[in-house]
């Protein structure tokens, strides 16, 4: 059971929780079983496994700077090779805090209990003192230039109003009822454009919604427009969707495009998108025969957020910067799955990374109204100006296509 945990157990996997009784029960049975007279029992208490045991709690707090470090140097991004080779130096740095801290502090005849508790006492203080004071004045934002606290300021980017928070994209605690009317784009038949997704989609019609001020906009957290997915952490999704479909067969918009963040569902294997894409425009299709379908790739992505990683590679915030992002090589191959079941309903697939990646490097910023902004405020959800770009770019496409295709049948 507790190999079990070891091999199977990612980041994925709900934890604490019902699945921390594997390990922990697997753990209880080598307590109750492992005796002498057991081959396990007889592994167990060999002086390498006692060892590792009488330093394995200093082991275990040891790595967590460790590995916390590792990743604030890659950006989130740590090569497993490093994380290895900082658990086998964790075991060594455990060896010594044990030898020299911990069995020091355990001999009562050199510190005293009251001696032990005071210490660790005032050293909590200290550390707690240093993260209120860190914190009290917002991490200390004048070792950074006035550009980078420019580009630092979007970590706090305020995307509430833009994306139509709580009427036209829904928080996970709303439900398909809390749409307001003006999510159709104030038209009772025919709108434009119809974008249904996501949060991702939400920050697209940010940029399509000011070229297009007759785009209907339904999209709710967490929610892909995916007709069918069994999406077990968001089961309002289905009404959500369902309810897409009757706005669509009532108000019968011209074009309609569906977006979300399709890495984070197959990441979570919570849905398909390159198979379940096919459900939903079979479903647009019955109620809306005349309106053109559009699918839109996702969008690049930078962990921890793209403003962060523009300030730790030292990008500046101009015009015509890329840089690299290591999830390209995800998203390209998602990208062409995606691609090969939309095309084959005759349904053109509109790819961002395309647009705006090139020899493995992606767009960083974005100039509007003669102000230059990153592409995305977080990992992946776009600004204002990173939303109109995009928008730009798409809507080009879309207007190409629609040309070469002539008049809906």
């Amino acid at each position: 059971m507790i190999g079990y945990s070891v091999v199977h157990f990612d980041k994925y996997t709900p934890f604490p929780g019902v699945y921390a009784l594997i390990p922990a029960t697997g753990a209880v049975l080598l307590i109750a079983f492992a005796t002498p007279a057991t081959f396990v029992g007889r592994l167990l208490s060999t002086r390498v496994m006692v060892g590792i045991g009488l330093i394995s709690y200093s082991a275990y707090l040891w790595h967590q700077p460790l590995f916390a470090f590792a990743r604030m140097r890659e950006l989130g991004q740590a090569n497993v090779h490093v994380l290895l080779l900082l658990a086998f130096f964790s075991l060594g740095l455990a060896y010594l805090s044990w030898r020299y801290v911990e069995s020091p502090l355990r001999n009562r005849s050199l510190f005293s209990r009251n001696t032990v508790f005071a210490g660790a006492l005032l050293l909590a203080l200290g550390i707690s003192g240093a993260g209120v004071v860190g914190y009290a004045f917002g991490g200390f934002a004048d070792r950074l230039s006035a550009p980078q606290r420019e580009l630092n300021a979007y970590i706090r980017y305020d995307a509430d109003s833009l994306y139509r928070n709580g009427t036209c994209f829904l928080l996970s605690e709303q439900s398909f009822e809390d749409f307001a009317a003006e999510c159709a784009g104030g038209l009772t038949n025919n709108p434009g454009l119809l974008v249904w997704g996501d949060s991702h989609a939400a920050a697209l019609a940010v940029g399509l919604r000011s070229a297009r001020p007759d785009l209907a906009q339904y999209t709710a957290a967490a929610c892909p427009p995916l007709i069918g997915a069994a999406l077990r952490s968001q089961p309002r999704c289905k009404g959500v969707n369902d309810f897409v479909i009757s706005q669509i067969a009532r108000l019968k918009p011209r074009q309609i495009v569906l977006h979300a963040n399709w890495l984070f569902y197959v990441r979570r294997k919570q849905a398909n998108p390159s198979m379940d894409i096919a459900k939903t425009i079979d479903a647009i299709r019955m109620v809306s025969r005349t309106s053109r379908i559009y699918v839109v790739g996702g969008v690049p992505q930078w962990a921890p957020n793209l403003p962060e990683r523009m300030l730790r590679m030292h990008i500046p915030l101009r015009p015509e910067e890329y840089m690299e992002t290591p999830v390209l090589e995800e998203l390209e191959p998602l990208d062409s799955r995606i691609e090969s079941t939309v095309t084959a309903r005759d349904v053109p697939f509109l790819s961002v990374v395309r647009d705006l990646c090139k020899d493995g490097r992606c767009l960083v910023a974005a100039e509007l109204r003669g102000k230059v902004a990153p592409i995305t405020w977080d990992q992946s959800h776009l600004t204002e100006a990173g939303s109109v770009t995009v928008a730009e770019m798409l809507l080009t496409r879309m207007a190409r296509r629609q040309y070469a295709a002539g008049p809906p049948e």
